[in-house]
């Protein structure tokens, strides 16, 4: 039984379908509104690679310097990378002997723990150390200086080339991710049969848990005719936009309660450094201190803006995402005809992630509201074809209609 304390709701096992419709509604746009803030934060990310700055932790061999918000090298541990690249390049060296080498070299982690010789063979492949860095598969010019020559680099990914002759094949299959097998949980994957066809099954050894092999064709066949089961009354229509908007009214306190928070935070920064400005014209305070902390006070309210921006932005896509979800709702099949393989994943883990794979037929888990939305619309659909039994003359069966305490969300 979950009590909602500023509601003055309850709900349990036992609540109206209506309750449980609402309720869903607000937690899957709740979820939404955090992922449009994390979504931010990616985009973020991506504009400080598109600016040469590493949005990450830099590997061994750089130290990342927080008064500047720079990379630098890290003079210690650089020359003994370097050394291992050029012993790598020549072929003559194992990356066992290379483990050797950097523990009689003194090379450590951060924390002061022996380098393993896979961290080893991470570093030879890091192209972070020519000047450059990877980020989200894409490559950037970074700022920070480089450790080894590109050329010394390119030897010893040839060398590496050679000491692995297999090569790994990928492909990206559309529903991968998104099923677990009703045998034994596991995980269900996908592989190429015959070079053209694409096949799921458990990935539990190839299906020895019983479960079966399923074309991508006939998985599609399945998800398209379940989605096409999402048919519902105005009534229902009615509940799900009355959701939506006490969604937003909640939505806006948390986001008027967020901002006011971190405005409260930048003010306290402010006073602190507006003080501490005073202590060091009186000659309280020296001015290495002065300058330590009024660097940390600011770099903390330079994020503080970037996370009020981001929640402004998040509030802005956040009735995006409450039309997104009642046109969803309502075209789910059509929608998921018209779509590429993308979209169609896409929309899948918006209603229907960890769906089982029984054999070769799928069984879906839906996630709230639209698990009440199918059961509501099975409910119907039942309903209407006792009623054609009974009287095939008579009129469509409708959803019975709100009284008036649930038509205003009470």
């Amino acid at each position: 039984t979950l009590i909602f304390v500023k509601e003055g709701s309850v709900l349990n096992r036992k609540s109206r379908s209506h309750e449980k419709f609402i309720h869903g509604i607000k937690v899957l746009m709740a979820k939404n509104y955090i992922d449009n803030l994390s979504e931010e934060t990616r985009k973020g990310m991506l504009e400080k690679a598109e600016e040469g700055e590493f949005p990450g932790t830099a590997p061994l061999g750089y130290l990342h310097d927080k008064a500047n918000k720079t990379i630098e090298v890290d003079e210690e541990r650089a020359p003994v990378i370097r050394q291992l690249f050029e012993q790598y390049a020549t072929g003559k060296y194992s990356l066992r002997r290379l483990e050797v080498f950097a523990a009689q070299s003194g090379l450590t982690t951060r924390r002061g723990n022996r380098v393993s010789r896979s961290s080893i063979a991470t570093i030879l492949k890091n192209p972070f150390y020519t000047g450059v860095f990877l980020w989200n598969g894409k490559q950037y010019e970074g700022k920070h200086s480089p450790i080894v020559h590109s050329e010394l680099f390119k030897r010893a990914q040839a060398v590496s080339n050679q000491r692995n002759d297999t090569r790994a094949t990928s492909h990206r299959f559309t529903y991968s991710g998104l099923l677990k097998c009703a045998h034994c949980g596991s995980s269900v994957t996908a592989e190429i049969k015959t070079e053209r066809y694409v096949y799921y099954h458990c990935t539990f050894d190839k299906g020895a848990c019983g479960g079966a092999y399923v074309r991508e064709e006939e998985l599609e066949r399945q998800f398209e005719a379940i989605l096409s089961e999402f048919h519902f009354s105005e009534e229902v229509f009615h509940w799900m936009r009355n959701a939506v908007r006490q969604s937003a009214q909640e939505k806006k306190a948390f986001h008027d309660h967020a901002i006011e928070a971190l405005n409260a935070r930048y003010s306290k920064l402010q006073n602190r450094i507006d003080q501490i400005y005073l202590d060091k014209l009186d000659g309280e305070i020296e001015e290495a201190f002065y300058r330590k902390n009024v660097t940390a006070w600011r770099s903390e309210q330079t994020d503080i803006l970037d996370k009020i921006g981001r929640h402004q932005k998040a509030d802005e896509n956040y009735i995006e995402q409450g039309i997104k979800l009642l046109e969803i709702a309502r075209n789910a099949a059509q929608f998921f005809q018209t779509q590429e393989p993308p979209q169609k994943a896409e929309l899948l883990r918006f209603i229907m992630p960890g769906s089982l794979l029984e054999n070769d037929t799928l069984v879906p888990v839906f996630n709230p509201p639209f698990d009440i939305i199918h059961q509501l619309a099975a409910e119907a659909h039942e309903a209407k074809a006792k009623a054609a039994e009974t009287n095939p003359t008579a009129c469509p069966i409708q959803l019975p209609r709100l009284d008036s305490n649930q038509r205003h969300g009470g």
